[in-house]
């Protein structure tokens, strides 16, 4: 009994441990990127992520950091992973509506031009 009970402590301290780490790579990762160190902060981020923490909030900052060094591509598939955990999230949202915009510019100004066009032409019309 009191091998269970000491095998069982060690293992809710080691799980303790790995999510205090967690919690430090993470904030790691965020000082480096207010300093734009964004390599470094993907590191952090990613090892947080390696050492079993999933969340929105990782993907999101690795999204932006793979954005930082115009990886783009990869930056959108973080993205979609961070708005799977957190659907409602409008933080990340704009993070991606952001992102499309980079990837294809011209697409936004040739909508926005479609529907001052078809508002002129709508104009004409009434009489």
């Amino acid at each position: 009994m009191k091998q269970i009970t000491l095998i069982l402590l060690v293992v809710f301290f080691l799980a303790g441990c790995s999510a205090n780490r967690v919690n430090t790579e993470f904030k790691f990762g965020n000082k480096l990127a207010k300093r734009g160190l964004w390599k470094e902060a993907y590191y952090r981020w990613s090892r947080a992520l390696k050492d079993g923490e999933n969340s929105a909030a990782i993907h999101n900052n690795i999204a932006i950091s793979l954005e930082f060094q115009n990886k783009l591509k990869e930056a959108e598939s973080e993205y979609q992973k961070a708005l799977k955990l957190s659907p409602g999230s409008e933080y990340i949202k704009r993070n991606i509506s952001r992102l499309k915009k980079r990837i294809n510019p011209d697409t936004e100004s040739d909508s926005q031009e479609r529907k001052d066009l078809k508002m002129k032409k709508g104009k004409g019309r009434r009489k």
